[in-house]
């Protein structure tokens, strides 16, 4: 088999994982939740997308590979997702009014970076370097931010209206 093979399995596999577990188990947790809880949950994951900039550090991936297009727009694009991630679930946990409006600034961004960075990959032919541990983060960790971003988008369709009753007072 080959490198990219391997990869299209293991990430076939890990999102239809996360896709079992959240439809099964985290799903109906979080349709019980306020929906700002809710949201707080599926954005936390993406605060720690800051293990992106590791596609453009030469010690821990492919010294060929950190001076693409692909994995420096990875990388800072990663962070930047991190960064609003941050940003929306303070917002969130604070109760702003704008929180919903930087949740979907946030997802919006998040999605297109990764979406991005999955088209870039593969026109680079990023399964061809050396990638290290950061293997495990395209195979393990990127399905399941990807699933997160889908289910944001659904919790923000379905429950909008729910955030201006919670930040109204009891």
């Amino acid at each position: 088999m080959t490198s990219f093979e391997f990869f299209a399995i293991q990430y076939a596999m890990s999102f239809s994982v996360y896709a079992a577990l959240t439809a099964w188990y985290l799903w109906p947790r979080l349709a019980a939740l306020p929906v700002r809880r809710a949201l707080m949950i599926l954005v936390a994951p993406h605060a720690l997308r800051h293990i992106g900039l590791g596609s453009i550090i030469p010690v821990a991936t492919d010294p060929a590979l950190t001076t693409t297009e692909f994995a420096i727009n990875q990388a800072w694009g990663d962070l930047v997702a991190a960064l609003l991630a941050c940003l929306a679930f303070v917002a969130l946990r604070s109760r702003w009014r704008s929180a919903l409006w930087l949740v979907v600034i946030f997802n919006v961004e998040g999605l297109y970076d990764l979406s991005r960075a999955v088209l870039d990959g593969v026109a680079v032919k990023f399964w061809t370097f050396q990638l290290g541990a950061f293997w495990n983060v395209i195979t393990f960790m990127a399905p399941l931010l990807f699933l997160f971003h889908l289910v944001i988008f659904i919790v923000l369709a379905k429950r909008w209206r729910e955030y201006a009753a919670e930040l109204r007072p009891a």
